[in-house]
């Protein structure tokens, strides 16, 4: 091969140039509809700075957009295709308030991806309206109209790099649809036709979108630097901190082992003069603890004798005053008692009056048995002679019967001469048979009071009986009454004899409970000397201790 020469120009080889400048293609077209973010701190953070100055340009941008449209379809409203240019501002507008509300001003702590989708969306939405506007403006607009809005097209896709330079993806959203519709409006009024429009539309559009790609890229790249800068700052300042703090830690660590170092010999000089303290305050201890030792055990000594005396003084007063108290209540019952026994002395003769009357009564009510059994006996007898006469009565009715009828025969045998007869036979008869059935009911109740009266007699005959028992209990009731009187009588008065020994016995118990008052004062008295004698004692074994301690604490 020839040797290149030194003032030979090197020519780039086809072979060599278009895969360079298809994977520049490549590269550009995949920086325009980059989205996704890394995992790099620093990326997330520089992606989020470039979509919060996406929305800040947008922002500013919208009322100026707004206010166009409305400015535009008023200019060319003659012209115009009336419902596509409505259609196309209502878009723009309507899209402008929703990005308004849905799009946040900081993307620092929100999903950075779900902010990029938003801005895409809202871009092309936005670059759709204006496409539709656009279109619908120059339906049936002249040539300079057309014109006007070829350049109003152009013009938006300028603004739309303005507005996401930082975003090349929303770049792309937005001035896709504008450069379709410059395409479409300004093939009629470009030199050469569809054929010189389209290139150049397309040469435009691929240096606005390399544009915007280029100054993403520069703003990521001066940003991402400015965080790498500043975390290395960050990093020194921070390894400076550390190796300051070690440095101070170090010289803290020397000067707290010569402090603990002078600390240890002043504390020991310190022990040995607390010992020779304590070994003296221990001696002095140990004497006064003896002789409060002491102290406290006699008063404890005297204590239990103060507290057993007045116990016994206690007990002994309460003792009194129980007897006292039986005393005065067998008293009381002693008198009740006498006074019981007499009112039942007088209730006893009482009821031997009642009991005399009562065998006087017996008697009497003996007597009259007696005499009303005789009395019926009499009766009965007289009813059996009733009897009889019934019998009799009874014997007359059956002739009477017999008679009438012969005297009817007799009648029949006498024809029409002896009728009446035989009428009055009839009734003779008939009376007779009425005679016969009175004397049967008579007997049968003649019979029943015979009976009656034979049940009475046998009853009074038992009542008699009855009597004379209740009688003889009588007599024996009356004789134990006259037999209990006179042991109530003694009763009364042998309590009216315990009612003075009670008496007595209940003033020796008052003198005894004297005595039992006066011994319970000494013992209180004696108790508040103790008391007072243990506080002075409580008193010096406290000075003692605290002077102790204060001896330990130096």
């Amino acid at each position: 091969m020839p040797e290149k020469q030194a003032g030979d120009v090197e020519v780039a080889q086809p072979e060599k140039f278009l895969p360079s400048a298809w994977n520049l293609l490549v590269s550009y077209v995949r920086a325009l509809c980059r989205m996704g973010i890394a995992e790099d701190r620093t990326v997330r953070l520089v992606f989020a700075r470039q979509l919060d100055a996406t929305t800040h340009a947008w922002r500013g941008l919208v009322p100026l957009a707004i206010v166009f449209v409305a400015a535009g379809i008023a200019a060319l409203w003659g012209s115009t295709n009336r419902p596509g240019a409505i259609a196309g501002a209502l878009l723009i507008i309507g899209t402008m308030i929703w990005g308004w509300r849905v799009i946040p001003t900081r993307t620092a702590d929100k999903d950075l991806k779900e902010v990029a989708r938003c801005h895409l969306i809202c871009a092309s939405l936005v670059g759709i309206g204006w496409a539709v506007l656009c279109i619908a403006l120059t339906a049936y607009a002249s040539r300079e109209q057309i014109f006007l809005v070829s350049l109003v097209q152009l013009a938006l896709m300028a603004v739309g790099l303005i507005m996401y330079v930082n975003l090349p993806i929303g770049y792309f959203g937005f001035s896709t649809p504008v450069a379709l519709s410059l395409a479409i409006t300004s093939s009629p009024v470009t030199l050469g036709g569809p054929a010189v429009s389209l290139p150049m539309i397309l040469v435009y559009y691929a240096i606005m979108a390399k544009a915007a790609v280029d100054q993403s890229a520069v703003f990521a790249e001066a940003q991402t630097s400015t965080s790498r800068l500043a975390e290395s700052e960050l990093a020194r300042v921070e390894v400076e901190r550390k190796s300051a703090e070690e440095q101070a830690r170090r010289a803290a660590e020397t000067r707290a082992r010569e402090a603990e170092q002078s600390i240890a010999a002043s504390r020991q000089a310190e022990q040995l003069k607390r010992a020779s303290l304590l070994e003296l305050g221990a001696q002095f201890e140990k004497d006064v603890a003896a002789a409060v030792t002491l102290l406290s055990q006699a008063v404890a000594e005297l204590d239990q004798s103060a507290a057993q005396l007045a116990t016994i003084g206690e007990k002994s007063a309460g003792a009194a005053a129980d007897v006292a108290e039986r005393a005065t209540a067998a008293s009381s019952s002693a008198l009740f008692a006498a006074t019981a026994a007499s009112e039942l002395g007088q209730s006893v003769g009482e009821i031997a009056s009642h009991v005399d009357g009562h065998a006087a009564l017996s008697d009497a009510a003996r007597m009259l048995a007696s005499s009303s059994s005789e009395r019926i006996h009499a009766i009965r007898e007289e009813a059996a002679k009733i009897d009889d006469v019934i019998e009799l009565v009874d014997g007359v009715a059956g002739q009477t019967k017999l008679l009438a009828l012969n005297a009817t025969i007799e009648a029949a045998r006498a024809g029409d001469v002896g009728r009446g007869f035989a009428v009055v036979a009839g009734e003779v008869k008939a009376l007779a048979s009425r005679t016969s059935n009175a004397t049967a009911d008579v007997r049968a109740q003649t019979g029943s009071i015979v009976g009656q009266i034979a049940t009475a007699s046998a009853r009074m005959t038992e009542t008699a009986g009855k009597i004379d028992e209740v009688a003889a209990i009588a007599s024996f009731i009356a004789s134990s009454i006259t037999q209990q009187r006179q042991a109530t009588l003694e009763i009364g008065h042998e309590t009216n004899q315990v009612a003075d020994h009670v008496d007595d016995v209940r003033e020796r118990a008052a003198e005894l409970a004297s005595g039992a008052q006066v011994t319970s004062s000494l013992a209180r008295a004696m108790n508040e000397t103790i008391a007072h004698i243990s506080r002075q004692a409580d008193t010096l074994r406290a000075e003692t201790a605290g002077f102790l301690e204060r001896i330990r604490a130096a």
